[in-house]
């Protein structure tokens, strides 16, 4: 359900980051419209930015279509038919540092695949010990009187009775739930390996996310951002062809859509990885499970 979670989020970011290219577009139509009023620019670059805005309204539009079936995922895991609620409440940005490999180690014994393991090695210890028991020899008491007529005399007799046992009818019980002891150690050896395996595979998927898009916010976005408002700047001083401010444009919109497709990717690594350890990663990274107002 929080990968879902996620997708609806991301989906929003996305339907939101449309939008501002969009509105991006136009501003860019505006000015080569101007341009080309002025006779200082082609008609065909006119032609060219409302290529690029008919494109750019295309994606908005995919983009709403997938935020409604994300939303209808989610919604379906608490049995709705149809999404009711008007949007998901949560921030994709938060992006706290990770925790080292070393310490998410430490805690995988919380996760439940490998925590059932110790109720059931306690319950085959339980059945191995009354296996044992029953092996012990019952001894059987007697006590009572004896005549003895040729003394003319009275005595107290005491008697025990153990039976031996030569034919023992408890080793083949014992001999089976020691067989099942042993194999449910083997069987949690199996899944401390499998968790272990899956969860470095986890941690090396998040702290990539991790990486990217840190990346992405502190130095790629910032200057894809910069970049763009100079080129455009420089347009519409005649410095610079309408190729370059396309050429800018399109690399910040790449970088928007990069940067939410990393976070995505964080988000869903970091709902993987709390799976394999049982807990919350971060309990200041986590997405409130709110789902907004009806």
């Amino acid at each position: 359900m929080t990968r879902a979670f996620v997708d609806v989020l991301a989906a929003q970011e996305m339907v939101a980051l449309t939008t501002q290219t969009t509105q991006l577009v136009e501003q860019v139509l505006q000015g080569v419209g101007a341009r080309v009023v002025a006779g200082v620019a082609s008609p065909i670059e006119e032609t060219r930015a409302d290529v690029a805005l008919a494109t750019a309204r295309v994606d908005s539009n995919r983009a709403s279509r997938l935020l409604d079936a994300s939303r209808a995922r989610l919604a379906a895991y608490w049995g709705a038919t149809e999404a009711r609620f008007q949007s998901a409440t949560g921030d994709l940005s938060l992006v706290p540092e990770l925790p080292l490999a070393t310490e998410l180690r430490t805690r995988v014994a919380e996760n439940p695949d490998l925590a059932r393991w110790a109720v059931e090695i306690s319950q085959r210890q339980a059945a191995l010990a009354v296996a044992r028991s029953n092996r012990v020899p019952d001894m059987t008491m007697t006590v009572g009187y004896r005549r003895f007529s040729d003394i003319d005399a009275t005595a107290l007799v005491i008697g025990a009775s153990i039976a031996l046992p030569v034919f023992d009818r408890s080793r083949g019980s014992i001999e089976e739930a020691r067989s099942q002891l042993a194999k449910a150690y083997e069987e949690r050896r199996a899944a401390e390996v499998r968790v272990s395996a899956t969860l470095a595979e986890g941690y090396r998927a998040l702290s990539s996310a991790h990486a990217e898009a840190t990346a992405l916010r502190t130095a790629v976005l910032p200057r894809s951002r910069q970049t763009f408002e100079a080129v455009s700047e420089g347009y519409r001083a005649g410095k610079f062809e309408y190729l370059d401010i396309l050429d800018a444009q399109r690399t910040l919109i790449g970088a928007g859509g990069q940067y939410l497709r990393a976070l995505t990717d964080y988000h869903k690594a970091v709902a993987d990885v709390e799976r394999l350890i049982g807990a919350p990663l971060n309990e200041s990274a986590k997405l409130p499970a709110s789902t907004g107002k009806e």
